[in-house]
């Protein structure tokens, strides 16, 4: 018997101690699964706050996306108005080079009137139209030898006066130049006055 209760005791001891051992570990698995549930409740928060700030994203990248539509219509608004702009631009353009050229031309005349005449009979001045009539060769200040000068330049006055045109290509308005003919003289005095011609700056046509 004293055999067996020993042999029970060492058998208890060993119990015991195996007892105790699964106790720490039991304990040491506790700690671990603390830990463990510690992590998750941080993991578990970070997927919260990765959550939100999906969401928050998701958001901000509907307004980016509004945005992004808003600015497009606006690009499209400006597009279509820079063409009517250009559309408006092209006439004005032209309105200007018109003006111009009428500055131009005005600019030119005043600069001619300006320029000191040779009077002229009264004779001369009625006749103007009709280059043949008798009475420009009896003009005693010019002479016999510039009647056809004379004649040249009082047509060129009475065309100036109309409607000008071109009658080689038709051309008329601001296309037609009024420029000095150099090989016809009309006065010497003050100093030498020459007749005056049309030259059409689209064909070159001198008339």
């Amino acid at each position: 018997m004293e055999n067996q209760i020993n042999e029970l005791n060492t058998q208890t001891s060993n119990l015991n101690t195996l007892l105790l051992e699964k106790d720490q570990k039991i304990n040491g698995l506790n700690s671990q699964l603390n830990s463990i549930q510690s992590s998750v409740e941080g993991y578990q928060n970070q997927i919260n706050q990765v959550k939100n700030e999906k969401s928050q994203l998701e958001v901000d990248i509907q307004s980016l996306k509004q945005q992004l539509q808003q600015a497009q219509q606006d690009n499209s608004t400006l597009q279509q108005q820079s063409m009517t702009l250009q559309q408006q631009i092209a006439p004005l353009q032209q309105n200007i080079s018109k003006l111009q050229e009428e500055l131009s031309y005005k600019d030119k005349r005043i600069q001619e009137l300006k320029e000191p005449k040779a009077v002229m009979p009264s004779t001369l001045a009625q006749q103007g139209t009709t280059p043949q009539s008798s009475s420009i060769g009896r003009t005693p200040s010019f002479g016999a030898a510039n009647t056809g000068a004379d004649a040249a330049s009082i047509s060129g006055i009475g065309a100036a006066s109309g409607r000008r045109e071109c009658p080689n290509c038709g051309a008329s308005g601001f296309a037609i130049k009024e420029v000095e003919d150099k090989s016809k003289i009309v006065s010497y005095i003050p100093k030498p006055i020459y007749a005056k011609k049309m030259l059409c700056t689209k064909c070159g046509y001198e008339f």
